[in-house]
C-alpha cells in the first residue's frame, strides 16, 4: 500500500489557492492544514477544500499538524521564516519562486535544508511543462543543429523584486535548462528617473503604477551575459 503524505499549505492568496486545487487532485497526498496570516483568507481556503485545522501561525501548524511537506506560497518576502521553520523540523518544503528577496535570505534556507536532509525545491513548473521537455530533446538530438546563442527576454518587473528576481525567473530557468549552469556571468544596469503621473504615462485605474503615481514599466534596465558549458552565449 502506497504511502499517504500529511501537506500544509502557508499563504492562501492566488498562487496558494493554485496549489490547493493541484494537492487536492492528487489522491497521494491528504491537504490536513493551512496557515495564513489573514483569518478570511485561511477561513475561505478551509472551508472550500473542508481543512478543519486553520492556524494564524506556522511554527503552530508545524508543531501540531504532523506533516510530511508543506507548500510555502506566500510573497517572496515571506519565503524565509516559514521555509527555515519548516526544514529545521525535518518537514519538506516546495516553495514558489523565486527562493528569497536577497541572497543571504536564499543561503539561509539552502542550509537550513542541508543540515535537515528535509527535501527543499522551488516551484520553476517549466522542469515538467512538455513543450520544453520537447525542446531540451530536439536540441540534445542536434534537431535544430548546433547551439550558439540561448537568449531570454520577458516582461516588465513586479512588486516582490524587479524583473529579473521576480517573473524574470522563469527565463532564467528555462534558460539554464538548455544551456546547463553558467561557467560565468555579468551583468549591466540603467538606472530611470521614474516617470510620474502627472507627465501623462500611466496605468489604469487598478494598476499599483497609477495607485503610486508611478509608471512602473519606465523603470530601471537590467542585462546579463552567461557562458555556458557547451562554449554558446546567453
Amino acid at each position: 500500500m502506497s504511502k499517504t503524505y500529511r501537506a500544509g499549505l502557508v499563504g492562501c492568496g492566488g498562487m496558494g489557492r493554485h496549489h490547493l486545487n493541484v494537492l487536492n487532485d492528487l489522491p497521494e497526498f491528504e491537504l490536513v492544514a493551512l496557515c495564513d496570516i489573514f483569518p478570511d483568507a485561511v477561513n475561505k481556503s478551509g472551508d472550500e477544500y473542508g481543512v478543519e485545522a486553520r492556524y494564524l501561525d506556522f511554527d503552530q501548524m508545524y508543531d501540531e499538524a504532523n506533516l510530511d511537506l508543506v507548500t510555502v506560497a506566500t510573497q517572496t518576502r515571506g519565503h524565509h521564516g516559514p521555509v527555515v521553520a519548516a526544514l529545521r523540523r525535518g518537514i519538506s518544503v516546495l516553495c514558489e519562486k523565486p527562493i528569497a528577496i536577497d541572497l543571504v535570505e536564499a543561503d539561509g534556507m539552502v542550509a537550513a535544508a542541508e543540515a535537515s536532509g528535509a527535501k527543499f525545491a522551488i516551484h520553476q513548473q517549466n522542469h515538467v511543462n512538455p513543450g520544453i521537455r520537447k525542446a531540451q530533446a530536439m536540441v540534445q538530438e542536434g534537431g535544430i543543429g548546433d547551439v550558439i546563442l540561448v537568449r531570454g527576454r520577458n516582461k516588465a518587473g513586479r512588486k516582490s523584486g524587479n524583473e529579473f528576481m521576480e517573473m524574470g525567473t522563469h527565463v532564467a530557468d528555462m534558460m539554464l535548462c538548455f544551456g546547463g549552469v553558467p561557467e560565468w556571468c555579468s551583468g549591466d544596469g540603467l538606472q530611470r528617473e521614474p516617470i510620474r503621473r502627472t507627465d501623462g504615462h500611466y496605468g489604469g485605474e487598478g494598476d499599483v503604477s497609477a495607485r503610486s503615481g508611478l509608471w512602473i514599466g519606465d523603470g530601471d534596465t537590467r542585462n546579463s551575459a552567461l557562458r555556458f558549458p557547451r562554449r554558446h552565449l546567453g
